[in-house]
C-alpha cells in the first residue's frame, strides 16, 4: 500500500510541475509576441515607416514559438492566432490599417485567451 501511494504521489508531482513549466512557457512565448503586435500596432497608428519589419519579427517569432506549442496547446487555438497574423499582413499589404489593427487586437487577446485556459486554475481542472 505505501508503495502506490508513492508512486501517485509521484505522478501527481510530475503532472503538476510539468503543469508550471508548460506555462511559464507559454506565458513568455504570449509576452514576447504581444509585445511585438504592441510594437506593429503602435507603427500602424503613427508613423507607417518600419511596419514591414515589425511584421517580420513576429511572424519569426510565431513560427519559432508554434511548433513547441503545438505539443500541449489544441492546434484549432493556434491556428486561430496564425489566421489573425494572416490577415492583418494581407491587410498592411493593402494599406487597410484599421482592419490590421483590429486583427491584432484581436489576436492579443487570442493570446491571452490561451495563456488563461492553460493555467493551472480551479476552474480549469473542473
Amino acid at each position: 500500500m505505501y508503495r502506490e501511494a508513492v508512486i501517485i504521489v509521484l505522478i501527481i508531482l510530475l503532472i503538476i510541475i510539468g503543469d508550471i513549466l508548460t506555462h511559464k512557457f507559454t506565458t513568455k512565448t504570449v509576452a514576447e509576441i504581444s509585445r511585438e503586435i504592441f510594437l506593429l500596432t503602435e507603427s500602424v497608428k503613427n508613423n507607417k515607416d518600419d511596419i514591414q519589419q515589425k511584421l517580420n519579427n513576429i511572424e519569426k517569432a510565431w513560427e519559432k514559438y508554434s511548433e513547441k506549442l503545438a505539443y500541449y496547446i489544441e492546434h484549432n487555438e493556434l491556428e486561430k492566432v496564425d489566421t489573425e497574423i494572416v490577415k492583418a499582413k494581407a491587410d498592411i499589404e493593402v494599406q487597410n490599417y484599421a482592419m490590421a489593427i483590429e486583427n491584432l487586437e484581436r489576436c492579443t487577446f487570442i493570446l491571452e485567451h490561451i495563456k488563461e485556459k492553460n493555467s493551472l486554475k480551479i476552474v480549469n481542472v473542473f
